[in-house]
């Protein structure tokens, strides 16, 4: 009797468990999904207009000519070595309109005329 009686009540148990499962799928379901989150937050009309950077045809497009002779790096600051001048990011370079924009292992980056240049470290002796 105690073994029909142990059947019964694991038979009542998973009997239990597909109610309340059912129960609890009914019960957390939602109206309206989650927003995914791999999408922007915003979405811009399809009929705003789109801002664009005009650069002007009267610049002259003459190339950037510097020499980054090498880069300090440390823990809270990255400075570059130009024309023998030390420059860091924000910087606009001494005799000419450009602002140096990034600094990187070897490459510094730099904003002239509206066109970015990367300019890379020029081993001594040695002209690339």
């Amino acid at each position: 009797m105690s073994l029909l009686n142990r059947n019964m009540t694991f038979r009542l148990f998973i009997i239990f468990c597909v109610f309340v499962f059912m129960l609890e799928s009914k019960v957390f379901s939602q109206e309206k999904p989650y927003r995914d989150p791999f999408k922007p937050p915003f979405r811009r009309p399809a009929n705003a207009a789109r801002k664009s950077t005009v650069i002007e045809n009267n610049i002259s497009k003459e190339p950037l000519d510097v020499n980054v002779e090498g880069i300090v790096v440390s823990d809270y600051l990255k400075q570059a070595i130009i024309d023998g001048e030390v420059y860091k990011v924000g910087d606009t370079l001494k005799n000419k309109d450009a602002k140096i924009v990034k600094i990187d292992k070897g490459i510094v980056s730099i904003m002239y005329n509206g066109i970015m240049y990367e300019e890379i470290v020029r081993k001594r002796g040695r002209e690339e």
